[in-house]
């Protein structure tokens, strides 16, 4: 073969490898009309990329404070904050695939609430959950407190009285009667009217009073109720306050926006 002919040979070669080679800068080729990476077969990665999640609030303003300059966005609904470190501007858009998560975690005691919270219990499933979560709660009975103890005693102790009132009519051309019966739940030394939790609902966040609503359900056996007075602007109020921590703490470090965002 003919050295010409070995050089062309060795030219066409490298135009073929040249068609399918990205960039230098691109750890990627082109194989069979497809983009494949070859970013792991260098020695480091050809940018930094990655996702932190966490639950805790203090972690989350931590990490965007040792790494400034992202934008974040604070979706205080579901008490949900995401940031995003390599957004980049309009002019200069970046790959946002470095990504920082935060889902708080309600503490145990907030989580005792809302899982009991509108749930009928019977008097022994209530009384129990008084007992176990004794040291953050009151009782109240018609606006004066009241011993945990007594409110369990009195929990313990609840009997149903029904009551049957007749009213009979007679008239010159015809009679009437009716009957109504009156069902009421007592206990001795009077059921309490309401609970008093306190807690702080989420890590980080203030201790707030919960005011919890006792009710009787009359049946053949009873059962009881709690309900948060409020609930909707309670939930609320917790919001805002996580919008206000996460705008106070972060402060410059990140750009933060009320709403939730998709690259």
């Amino acid at each position: 073969m003919q050295i010409e002919t070995l050089m062309r040979l060795e030219e066409l070669t490298l135009q073929a490898n040249e068609r399918h080679a990205l960039d230098h800068h691109t750890p990627a080729l082109i194989l069979d009309d497809k983009v494949v990476s070859i970013e792991h077969l260098q020695e480091g990665r050809s940018r930094f990329r990655g996702s932190l999640k966490t639950s805790l609030l203090a972690e989350f303003v931590a990490y965007l404070k040792r790494h400034t300059g992202g934008a974040g966005f604070i979706d205080a609904d579901n008490m949900t904050a995401t940031a995003f470190l390599n957004l980049g501007s309009k002019e200069d858009p970046g790959h946002a695939d470095w990504q920082a998560h935060l889902d708080l975690k309600a503490t145990a005691a907030y989580r005792a609430i809302r899982s009991i919270e509108g749930s009928p219990l019977s008097q022994k499933q209530m009384a129990e959950w008084i007992e176990d979560w004794s040291t953050h709660m009151s009782a109240v009975k018609d606006g004066a407190a009241i011993g945990i103890s007594t409110a369990l005693a009195a929990i313990r102790e609840i009997s149903i009285e029904a009551k049957k009132n007749v009213t009979s009519t007679d008239r010159d051309f015809g009679a009437s009667r009716s009957s109504m019966e009156e069902i009421e739940a007592r206990a001795k030394g009077g059921l309490p009217t309401h609970l008093q939790f306190g807690c702080h609902p989420y890590p980080g966040f203030r201790h707030r009073d919960f005011n919890l609503r006792l009710s009787v359900i009359t049946g053949d056996s009873p059962a009881l109720k709690l309900r948060i007075v409020g609930k909707e602007q309670v939930e609320e109020d917790i919001a805002q306050e996580f919008k206000a921590l996460l705008l106070e703490e972060i402060g410059e470090s990140a750009e933060l926006t009320i709403g939730t965002f998709r690259p």
